[in-house]
């Protein structure tokens, strides 16, 4: 873990960014799981024998390759990371929410800690692939003699076999710890980012709200790919709508997390164009940027997951997997119907957000978000009739959400067994971050946020 934390700062610092240290931890976790799950596919591309001694080799080479700028340099930026105060900005008042955020968390990272996988996609694919690959030292194991054609888990991202291996090999009988690095880091982001604009007392009481999300927080315990995908996916976002146009250093930085996220869901790929084209609108629209060098900004954020897609995904699934992976016989035979797209995206709408089943899945999450956003809009006019128009930078995250959803129902409509109780379900994971993150820009916490301050 701390090689792993050691590789994300390493490259998080390259950035230079200027983020508050706690959010720069947070980043620097995410970003050091997921690197390694990347770099650890080396080894079994170079079909080397795969065992505890090579993947501390190939962390251990990733960690100082990505300190590699001057040493002065980099000690500096330890340095200042953990002699900034970093506790003594945490307030008396922020300490109840703080504690029921930990007292949750502490239940996720237990069930991790304690219980076996028992995810019935994991056990008939990624799992299994990793126990094999575990004992016989090679991802294309005897698990490959058994007749799989009832599934096609095994076709699925390295992502989650690479760290199962490595925990595994490092002692951890049940390997899921990585997931609990994945939390902690989401969690310090998603304070962070909120705490940036709005009081920490309502940001703590929103992410609190947030991790009572019935779904989302089962899935933080229970490994499957597509809350950490929603995860680096949401940073991914935030990089993009919140600093994107502060250089590009944070657009290099966002593309990075778009195609860690495609890493870990290869259907993300389908999504990535239309936050991209919304990003292009968006910036032409304000009329604070040229059409060219937004253009070149969409292609940044565009050319890793292309890359991580084909690495990940086609080099990887041809080469490694000794089994043919169909991926044409998935797709949708009849394009020119698009009754499927509208049936998906009423689908998630009358079931998914206002239905009993969302209600199940989702708790009153998505409510709470019309009821502020509402009162936002009605602020919004408001203040404008007395020509005090407030900064309102959240109407751009409602948009990138709606795009998310219909991006999302897109890939039902590609995708037909991309089904709406399971798979759009958990695609659906993406969106309530990106929830989460307007209430940072929202006029009425903003407000409530002066009165608590003065």
């Amino acid at each position: 873990m701390i090689l792993q934390f050691v590789t994300g700062f390493g490259i998080l610092s390259s950035f230079k960014l200027n983020v508050k240290p706690w959010m720069a931890i947070a980043l620097s976790i995410l970003l050091g799981v997921a690197l390694t799950a990347l770099v650890l596919l080396i080894p079994i591309f170079l079909r080397l024998d795969l065992n505890g001694g090579v993947f501390a080799v190939v962390l251990t080479i990733t960690a100082l390759l990505s300190n590699i700028t001057s040493f002065r340099t980099k000690f500096g930026n330890y340095k200042n990371l953990f002699t900034s105060g970093l506790f003594k900005r945490i307030k008396l008042a922020e300490i109840p929410a703080i504690l029921f955020i930990a007292f949750l968390f502490f239940i996720s990272a237990w069930r991790c800690y304690y219980y076996p996988s028992y995810s019935r996609d994991l056990l008939s694919g990624p799992e299994v692939i990793a126990e094999y690959a575990v004992r016989e030292h090679k991802i294309d194991n005897s698990l490959f003699t058994v007749n799989m054609e009832s599934t096609n888990n095994q076709f699925k991202s390295p992502f989650i076999i690479t760290l199962q291996m490595l925990y595994k090999f490092a002692g951890f009988k049940f390997g899921q710890v990585w997931l609990i690095s994945i939390v902690l880091g989401f969690l310090m982001f998603l304070y962070q980012a909120l705490a940036r604009n709005i009081h920490p007392v309502l940001a703590g009481v929103l992410l609190f709200w947030f991790m009572c999300i019935p779904e989302m927080y089962a899935y933080s315990f229970m490994i499957l790919f597509d809350y950490s995908n929603a995860v680096y996916f949401s940073v991914a976002v935030y990089l993009l709508l919140d600093h994107g146009r502060e250089g590009n250093r944070y657009i290099f930085l966002s593309a990075i997390f778009f195609a860690l996220a495609t890493y870990i869901r290869t259907e993300t790929l389908v999504l990535i164009p239309f936050l991209g084209a919304f990003y292009f609108i968006s910036a032409l629209w304000s009329k604070k940027d040229t059409w060219a060098n937004v253009l070149k900004q969409v292609a940044i954020i565009m050319v890793p997951s292309v890359l991580i897609y084909f690495i990940t995904g086609s080099f990887y699934l041809n080469n490694y997997i000794p089994q043919e992976y169909d991926i044409s016989g998935l797709m949708n035979k009849n394009l020119g119907d698009l009754s499927p797209f509208f049936t998906r995206f009423s689908e998630i709408f009358n079931e998914m957000l206002f239905g009993e089943k969302g209600a199940m899945y989702f708790g009153n999450f998505f409510y709470l978000f019309i009821i502020i956003a509402i009162a936002d809009l009605i602020l919004y006019f408001y203040y404008k009739s007395i020509k005090n128009v407030p900064d309102y930078n959240g109407f751009r995250w409602v948009l990138a959400s709606f795009m998310l959803l219909v991006g999302i129902a897109f890939l039902g409509y590609i995708l037909p067994l991309m089904d709406l109780d399971h798979t759009t379900k958990r695609a659906l994971f993406k969106f309530f971050p990106l929830l989460l993150l307007y209430f940072g820009h929202s006029i009425l916490l903003r407000k409530v946020t002066q009165k608590l301050s003065y």
